[in-house]
């Protein structure tokens, strides 16, 4: 299983509502895509940490974030939910289950 992670700096003049619906709709949207297996997202608690937001979503392979990520859903996630309030991103990919080759991941 794969674990998609992205770190999310917000734009300037987000507020706890704004930053509240962000979770809401990422986890409900996200959810809505069959290979999305799970979804978890959560908002800093160190007032110091450059990365305010962050979600995760865990897929079988790589191979079907790829294809999730093809979905009119997830473009509409993006156009609608992160590229308004999301000002830089980092995503980093992780395999979890410790007997398998990442490189068949």
């Amino acid at each position: 299983m794969v674990r998609h992670v992205v770190l999310c700096q917000l734009k300037p003049g987000t507020d706890e509502h704004a930053l509240d619906d962000l979770m809401r709709q990422t986890h409900s949207r996200l959810l809505r895509i069959h290979e999305c297996l799970t979804v978890q997202c959560g908002k800093r608690i160190e007032p110091d940490n450059a990365w305010a937001f962050f979600f995760t979503v865990d897929y079988e392979t790589r191979a079907k974030l790829r294809l999730a990520q093809k979905k009119p859903a997830y473009a509409k996630f993006l156009a609608e939910v992160i590229t308004p309030r999301v000002a830089a991103q980092m995503a980093m990919l992780y395999e979890l289950d410790p007997d398998k080759n990442v490189k068949y991941s």
